[in-house]
């Protein structure tokens, strides 16, 4: 069986770029997630912009993630009525 670090909500982290391995707190899922570094460029007054990946091994992503919990009950919510829809 796969290990998983464990990181408290909030917490920081600094994960591998290709097939990082996420693993929810309640639910057991498994996500795999990859990263890429952009560097943004031509903003447009509508937000969109174009960018180009960055691949240097000199970068790296920090980040952090914690539950929602209203969006978690309402999204289980709307699972559960759909599912019980005969």
């Amino acid at each position: 069986m796969a290990k998983f670090k464990i990181i408290s909500s909030n917490e920081l982290t600094i994960p591998v770029m290709k097939g990082y391995k996420m693993a929810c707190c309640d639910c057991s899922l498994v996500h795999n997630i990859n990263f890429s570094i952009i560097e943004k460029f031509d903003h447009k007054p509508n937000g969109t912009f174009k960018y180009r990946i960055i691949d240097n091994k000199d970068y790296a992503i920090e980040f952090s993630a914690t539950r929602n919990n209203r969006s978690t009950a309402q999204l289980r919510k709307r699972k559960k009525n759909e599912n019980n829809i005969d």
